[in-house]
């Protein structure tokens, strides 16, 4: 942004206050923003609002990220800046530091700050906060700014995170691509679902549908007689529902009707029933949904023609952000869908994964150091092995009030060596449990005598609070990297009881039994005999088949993307040719230039 500063003569004044009341007014020319912008930063603050208006919050974001770095203390810009990161930034914790500055110095124009904290929180999976601010922008906003932004259901939508996140379960993720939003569910493997994806075609539109533009995608299949979709009907008055059409001996599909039991007030989206014709999977923000769009699945009663409680697919497939468009195969093993959580403007992560659960391969322990002595120090070091010395796990430091968290491998046998300054640095061995839900996992490092205990309650029930303790892993795991073959974990019943050493008089913990580990795992191959190594040999082959396997479907996935963006480009050529066609024979030279300017732009889109 520029500054304009005006140049001001002062001569001679009689008295010393005229001097003094000059320069108060030439600082005030220099300084002031009343004076000081230029036209050009009333235009990009003026643009910024009508942008902002529109909630086209991804081209405001631009103007009020140069505004902020202009104004940094300015309430309202914070505060436009951090709602605009909301819809825009991948990142979803950039927004948080200018929406807590607008919160706390509330203006006229920030009024909803509270809201959009409560919507940063929220996305952040930190539900308490949300619900808290969420509650604070009810006590003054009026009740219809309350309904337009829907914040009973936003705080509703957080209990239900809270119970969601309450027993977290693994998942195996096979692929991942970031995908172009007009074209991402073309990447979906559908060879052996029997159908296809396709924008919605127009005899399934409805009056309504039409005049908004609706896109929704639709799963057709190639046997059966049944059509699920998506439509806001007749009207908006309860958003988008899932409607089914049934085809008719001519090839047509007859009058649209509504699923019964599935649809709520708010939008449902995204269906696509399964080859089984019993079984559908639609997208929701109504229901327990986290927030945005969560995916469920819903069986149908035949006796009753009524589809069942839809239930929630939970984490980490959902989240607070946009889920859609689950589709599996017929077996229910594999299964595609689609997420925005990390994705930037104009672009979705597709997902392909391994449908069954594991549990989860992280333990989150919360722990304290506790003084034998007044004088003792807090700040501890703790350095943990696996129980043969070979793996080092990580360091982790006490704070000065003596607290720590661990995130340790589930199920692992570990060495904890303790460093206290002023006593003697002692190492005692540590079973954790196979656990099989994200419970709250506590620990206590002391001393008796100088002598190293650690004390470990691991006996604690679930709960809903309990997902701030797993709060690191929660958005690890959010980011659905891939991760085939790295989870080793095993079902319960797999496991061995063993009674760790230096736990005397606690239960016995179920681990995972180490002598039944894979022989494909990577460890030394000495004293094998042939018959072992020749399995090794071919679980090695299998794995490289396995590989080349997905390596092949990828390319697939993306030849067939190019060549639909190869179509699409081919049409806008032609449009671009015959556009440049017609400015070529247009006479006025003043309405050919700009005529042939656009056409010359659409020709270059085109081949880009």
């Amino acid at each position: 942004m520029k500054l304009r500063f005006n140049t001001l003569f002062i001569v001679l004044l009689p008295e010393p206050k005229f001097v003094k009341k000059a320069a108060v007014f030439l600082m005030l020319l220099l300084y002031c923003p009343i004076f000081s912008q230029s036209p050009a930063g009333s235009d990009v603050k003026k643009q910024a609002e009508k942008l902002f208006e529109e909630e086209n919050y991804i081209q405001a974001y631009k103007l009020y990220s140069q505004l902020v770095a202009n104004y940094p203390k300015d309430v309202t810009y914070n505060f436009r800046l951090g709602v605009c990161m909301i819809y825009s930034e991948s990142d979803k914790k950039k927004c948080l530091p200018y929406l807590q500055f607008a919160a706390k110095n509330k203006n006229d124009e920030t009024k909803d700050a509270n809201f959009y904290l409560g919507k940063a929180y929220h996305i952040n999976y930190l539900f308490d906060e949300a619900i808290k601010n969420y509650s604070e922008f009810k006590k003054s906003a009026p009740p219809s700014r309350q309904k337009k932004l829907q914040v009973d259901h936003e705080i509703a939508a957080c209990s239900s995170g809270k119970k969601l996140l309450s027993n977290l379960t693994d998942l195996v993720v096979l692929s991942k691509k970031e995908l172009n939003e007009a074209d991402y569910f073309r990447s979906y493997d559908l060879k052996n679902i029997g159908g296809k994806l396709l924008v919605k075609p127009d005899e399934f539109k409805s009056n309504t549908d039409k005049k908004k533009n609706e896109r929704s995608i639709v799963f057709l299949p190639r046997t059966g007689d049944r059509v699920f979709y998506s439509s806001y009907g007749e009207n908006t008055d309860n958003g988008k529902d899932i409607f089914y059409s049934v085809k008719l001996a001519d090839g047509t599909y007859g009058k649209p009707e509504k699923v019964n039991g599935i649809n709520t007030e708010f939008d449902e989206d995204y269906p696509f029933l399964h080859p089984n014709g019993q079984t559908l999977y639609f997208a929701s923000k109504g229901h327990n949904s986290m927030g945005g769009y969560d995916i469920f699945k819903s069986s149908y009663d035949a006796a009753t023609n009524v589809w069942g409680p839809p239930v929630n697919l939970a984490f980490p497939i959902n989240s607070p952000d946009d889920d859609y468009l689950f589709v599996t195969d017929s077996l229910e093993k594999v299964a595609f869908f689609s997420t925005g959580r990390q994705s930037p403007p104009g672009k979705v992560d597709v997902l392909k994964i391994n449908t069954e659960r594991k549990p989860i391969d992280i333990l989150a322990i919360k722990g304290n150091v506790i003084k034998e002595t007044p004088e003792q120090s807090l700040k501890s070091k703790i350095s943990i092995k696996t129980a043969d010395a070979k793996g080092d796990i990580g360091i982790y430091y006490a704070e000065e009030n003596g607290d720590y968290t661990l995130e340790l491998p589930n199920g692992a046998r570990l060495l904890f060596t303790v460093e206290t300054p002023g006593l003697k640095t002692q190492t005692q061995e540590i079973v954790l449990p196979l656990a099989t839900e994200s419970k709250a996992f506590k620990q206590s490092i002391g001393y008796v005598n100088g002598i190293l205990k650690i004390t470990n309650d691991f006996d604690a029930p679930a709960s809903e609070e309990n997902y701030l303790q797993y709060l690191k892993v929660i958005e690890k795991k959010a980011k659905l990297d891939v991760n085939e073959g790295e989870n080793k974990l095993v079902a319960p019943t797999d496991a061995k009881v063993v009674i760790a050493k230096g736990t005397k008089g606690n239960a016995p913990q179920l681990v995972e039994d180490s002598t039944s580990a894979s022989p494909t795992t990577k460890n030394t191959k000495q004293g094998l005999d042939n018959k072992q190594l020749a399995g090794i040999a071919k679980q090695d082959a299998q794995e490289s088949k396995e590989e080349a396997s997905h390596l092949k479907q990828d390319s697939e996935d993306a030849l067939e993307v190019g060549n639909s963006q190869k179509i699409e480009a081919g049409k806008k050529l032609a449009s671009a040719e015959e556009a440049l066609k017609n400015a070529q024979a247009i006479t006025n030279v003043e309405e050919q230039k700009p005529a042939l300017e656009k056409a010359q732009v659409l020709k270059q889109e085109a081949e880009n």
